[in-house]
């Protein structure tokens, strides 16, 4: 998964996920934000549970087109 997706989250269920977003009011939030606004791929935020954090060491040497070794 290294070279797909350098970060990613984890859910118990589709069905947890549908629930939190149908019952999450999306639209303050894309109203607050900048045009063109993101986040960086690396961002924690404070919301965020994070279980493990990694270096990012493989994907910033290149991943797999750089020869580089997952350590």
């Amino acid at each position: 998964i290294s070279d797909l997706q350098a970060t990613y989250f984890v859910i118990e269920s589709f069905d947890e996920l549908f629930r939190m977003t149908e019952q999450r009011g999306f639209e303050p939030i894309y109203e607050s934000l900048s045009p063109g606004f993101q986040y960086a791929k690396t961002a924690a935020l404070d919301t965020d549970h994070i279980y493990h954090r990694g270096t990012q060491e493989y994907e910033l040497r290149g991943g797999r087109g750089s020869a580089a070794r997952p350590s």
